[in-house]
């Protein structure tokens, strides 16, 4: 009882996170979530920032995959080149702490349960839909069995663990 309490305690600003991000439209292409993600990262807003940025990487790889003949050049560049260039320092900061890391990533995963994508409907691509959160759930599963090997790796880096 009491670790659950502790870890209640140490997750709240992850949570209130969570409840903020939620608040916020899922408006247009994901290509708006990394922008409002770089945006409150660079506030500070650094937890809102990551499941901001979790959000748009869903919306992004539902859409790569509901529309498989895009251009290579056009939008599956598009957003690696934001997953570079938005989610390297994001998740640079965010894998610091994996627990909060992990929270912020299922918070992503809650708002795509809960909520539609205007830009990629459910109804329309279901099966999109599905993939990516089965894949989004293998991800966040793996990376919180392997919290301890991600805070050694980033120490031998040279990274910050808070």
């Amino acid at each position: 009882m009491l670790r659950r309490f502790a870890l209640a305690v140490l997750l709240s600003p992850v949570l209130a996170a969570a409840q903020e991000v939620a608040s916020i439209p899922a408006e247009g292409a994901p290509v708006f979530d990394y922008r409002q993600a770089i945006a409150l990262f660079e506030q500070g807003e650094r937890r809102q920032a990551t499941c901001l940025l979790y959000r748009g990487q869903y919306r992004a790889r539902v859409h790569l995959r509901a529309h498989p003949d895009l251009e290579p050049s056009a939008d599956p560049a598009l957003y690696a080149s934001l997953n570079e260039t938005v989610g390297r320092p994001i998740n640079e900061w965010a894998a610091g702490d994996v627990p909060e890391w992990v929270q912020s990533m299922r918070c992503a995963l809650d708002w795509a349960r809960e909520h539609d994508d205007p830009y990629t409907p459910k109804a329309a691509y279901g099966d999109a839909h599905a993939e990516v959160q089965a894949g989004f759930a293998r991800f966040i599963d793996s990376t919180a069995a392997r919290a301890e090997e991600i805070r050694r790796i980033r120490a031998q880096n040279g990274l910050e663990n808070r």
